[in-house]
């Protein structure tokens, strides 16, 4: 959480207060992007299952402004995390977008969420669970720190310098 406080566009960030939702980041403008770009393969996730950006409720319930936007930051990119990391929407999934968000930002809900889940898996979703886990905190600790990524409509339609996106690649 103090990590955007302790870089130049974490605190950027913080004094603009930049929210991710269908207008700011023209979400329908996305599908126009190149294929290879951060937008388009984000469109793409959202579209295939059928989510928009606003449906991420606003935090309520923490008297900090502050922190309460950190909160909603925190939300509103977790399905970039979903697009970078390449994966779907089962729960074997969220387990594992969960345990990189406990590893990078150390937030309680993501570290409740990341044990927490783990019990909730059954026995064909842990097949190779290890190493996809193990990859996870990896990347999560090669990473830039993801909220002080500025995620402006210019920086998700570049292209990328790969035929497909990657966690490499954004985390350039």
């Amino acid at each position: 959480m103090f990590n955007l406080r302790d870089d130049e566009t974490g605190r950027e960030i913080l004094r603009d207060k930049p929210r991710i939702n269908q207008e700011s980041i023209k979400f329908n403008e996305l599908k126009k992007l190149p294929p290879n770009s951060l937008g388009y393969k984000y469109y793409e996730f959202m579209s295939s299952h059928e989510f928009t950006p606003d449906e991420r409720p606003l935090v309520k319930y923490i008297p900090d402004f502050e922190i309460a936007y950190i909160y909603q930051r925190y939300k509103e990119i977790h399905d970039f995390l979903h697009t970078i990391l390449f994966t779907n929407v089962a729960l074997r999934s969220e387990v594992l977008i969960k345990w990189f968000e406990m590893v990078q930002l150390g937030l309680p809900s993501a570290i409740l969420s990341s044990f927490g889940g783990l019990t909730l898996l059954g026995r064909e979703d842990t097949s190779n669970f290890l190493s996809d886990l193990t990859r996870t905190i990896g990347n999560a600790h090669r990473c830039p720190f993801v909220m002080n990524i500025y995620l402006s409509l210019i920086h998700i339609s570049e292209p990328t310098r790969q035929a497909e996106i990657s966690y490499a690649v954004f985390c350039l």
